[in-house]
């Protein structure tokens, strides 16, 4: 998947790392969250084994370079946690890390507007709870 992005380099991972061309997208699984009290295990996102997340990946819409870092040739990486639905859709997302508050932004929004194929276990849609990880390069 080629995206036409002056100088963002987006890496995603969703635990267990595999690079996808052109973007440079890692995607990665990662170990569910805890379920909210009252739920069911049932109702609780499913670890997804190595690298399956890659072939469920419909749109990425990649972050826009802030232009003060790119301006000072500033590069970083925000993680961010979610849980990708039934539905395919980006939900839960929250900061689990940034390099530099200024990338910070950018990368939610982004990664707000990502959308998957819906993940199914057993003939049914799950949710899969996952790490993203955004990658700004002035040099890409």
């Amino acid at each position: 998947m080629k995206i036409g992005l002056r100088s963002c380099n987006v890496a995603v991972l969703l635990l267990c790392g595999i690079l996808a061309a052109g973007c440079q997208k890692q995607i990665r699984t990662s170990n569910s969250v805890p379920p909210p009290p009252g739920s069911s295990p049932s109702d609780r996102p499913m670890s997804v084994p190595s690298g399956v997340m890659e072939s469920h990946v419909r749109s990425v819409v990649p972050p826009l370079y802030p232009p003060e870092a790119l301006k000072k040739g500033l590069g970083g990486v925000v993680k961010l946690r979610c849980v990708i639905t039934k539905t395919g859709a980006v939900a839960n997302l929250r900061v689990v890390s940034s390099s530099d508050p200024v990338f910070t932004d950018a990368a939610v929004r982004a990664v707000q507007q990502w959308k998957y194929h819906p993940y199914k276990f057993e003939g049914r849609s799950v949710d899969v709870d996952t790490m993203i990880r955004v990658v700004f390069d002035p040099r890409k």
